[in-house]
């Protein structure tokens, strides 16, 4: 028969490093390269887009590394050719198709910011009120005001050009 204390979960530092979340990979590494620094950006963003830390398995969260790694690598090779280097376009094409599916097999979504609206509409939405108090909308009566604080009177006083 088993015992119950043969049944405890592991203590944290009896698993590796990466295991346990306190790195992301492992040693020898210099995480302050600019590179290490994106990969992290990368791992958070992703994480953060299927729910945090706590939502993700073991299973996803190397996922979650291999996407950023590739995508890392993705940004590398784009910015060679912004650069005006030579680069193999096969390779990145195959690089950003091995990203796109890795995070469609994670199920991140891409959320596409919202187009701003057109002057047009910023305008209609700022006269019906939405986007200020109607306090803040009115235009201030010309002249002097002697309840407003000294410093609203004398911007009122003076003559506009």
């Amino acid at each position: 028969m088993l015992e119950s204390h043969s049944l405890a979960k592991p203590l944290s530092t009896t698993r590796a490093a990466v295991s346990n979340g306190s790195r992301l990979h492992a040693k020898g590494i210099d995480r302050r390269t600019r590179d290490a620094r994106r990969f992290r950006d990368l791992v958070a963003s992703f994480t953060a887009s299927l729910g945090g830390e706590a939502a993700l398995n073991e299973a996803d969260e190397a996922l979650v590394r291999n996407a950023a790694a590739l995508a890392a690598k993705a940004e590398r090779m784009q910015a060679a050719i912004v650069k005006g280097e030579d680069v193999d376009l096969e390779d990145l094409t195959r690089l950003s198709n091995c990203v796109s599916r890795v995070l469609g097999q994670l199920g991140v979504k891409q959320n596409r910011r919202a187009a701003p609206p057109s002057l047009d509409e910023y305008l209609a939405a700022y006269h019906d009120g939405d986007l200020c108090e109607p306090k803040r909308c009115q235009i201030p009566a010309q002249g002097r005001d002697d309840d407003a604080p000294r410093a609203q009177r004398s911007r009122a006083a003076r003559p506009r050009a």
